[in-house]
């Protein structure tokens, strides 16, 4: 399984074609926004309960470090990541 790991928020803003099933762990700084480009994402946050699933257009914020796992949710997704302040969440 190809996996694609960042480590900080040095390596963003950063684009991303997840093929069916693929993922993108990465480590997230408070603030970090998640935006599902096209497709739609299954995002797993190690401290948060929850699982997020976002569609096309639709974005989270992350109010908390953590180490995230961003997954495609049946099909190909484009996901983009960004630091606080380089990318607008109005969700």
């Amino acid at each position: 399984m190809a996996r694609v790991t960042l480590e900080s928020n040095s390596e963003w803003p950063a684009t991303f074609l997840l093929g069916n099933g693929r993922h993108v762990r990465l480590r997230a700084e408070p603030g970090t926004v998640v935006v599902a480009r096209a497709g739609a994402l299954w995002i797993t946050v190690s401290t948060d309960p929850r699982d997020i699933v976002l569609t096309a257009g639709q974005c989270f914020a992350l109010d908390r470090g953590a180490s995230v796992l961003i997954g495609s949710l049946g099909g190909p997704a484009v996901v983009e990541t960004a630091a606080s302040g380089r990318l607008a969440c109005a969700a």
